[in-house]
């Protein structure tokens, strides 16, 4: 398989590139390398993985209600499984600062 760009990690097929004219195959390769620099210089703007979504903390949030009626649910049940998968995304909420915990007379507890 004939490739370009294959010394930055990028490939392309055979028929893919004989579509191309050289000029634009190296055009290609050298405005891959230049949004890659660009991209890796201002890393720090970019989610590292799904909790990474940055933080705006303007004032608190604050939902008004016509009622101060308590909700209060019974558990929805889950399996063993599902518990501890929960349990584990809450974590990571918690670890990445998304969520935190409180105690609220308005629930649905998760068992």
């Amino acid at each position: 398989m004939n490739s370009y760009c294959s010394q930055e990690g990028y490939s392309q097929t055979t028929e893919d590139q004989n579509n191309l004219p050289q000029s634009v195959t190296e055009n290609k390769c050298e405005l891959r390398k230049e949004v890659k620099d660009i991209i890796k210089s201002f890393d720090s703007v970019f989610s590292k993985d799904k909790y990474d979504v940055g933080a705006l903390r303007v004032e608190p949030h604050r939902i008004a209600l016509n009622s101060d009626l308590q909700v209060s649910l019974r558990s929805n049940h889950t399996s063993l499984v599902e518990e501890q998968e929960i349990n584990s995304q809450v974590e990571k909420l918690l670890q990445a600062g998304l969520i935190k915990e409180s105690n609220s007379p308005y629930s649905s507890p998760v068992t």
